[in-house]
């Protein structure tokens, strides 16, 4: 999947209304929505099997895995430690599964 940037319309001016309230939240909602049907959406019931390969030793049958410099080793949902160049998030290599 690839990496997505949300950009959310800041209130700088006009009347205070529910409407001008409302719509950063409109455009919160409608990201999670597509987040959702793109979560809904992976096909999680297939494996891409190699024999012999390096893999560390906490690793049990059945993990997901990512590679790191040639050996496989469990994934794991973390944020690196650099940012974008808008300041957002980045995912770790320990999330490419």
């Amino acid at each position: 999947m690839s990496e997505q940037t949300f950009t959310i319309p800041k209130i700088s001016s006009g009347p205070a209304s529910a409407a001008t309230f409302n719509a950063p939240l409109e455009y919160i909602e409608d990201a999670l929505n597509d987040l959702d049907t793109s979560i809904h959406g992976l096909n999680n019931k297939s494996a891409v099997l190699q024999w012999q390969a390096p893999v560390a030793s906490d690793v049990s049958v059945g993990d997901l895995v990512y590679s790191d410099g040639g050996v496989f080793k469990k994934a794991l949902a973390a944020l690196s430690s650099q940012t974008g160049a808008n300041g957002q998030a980045i995912e770790a290599a320990s999330c490419h599964v």
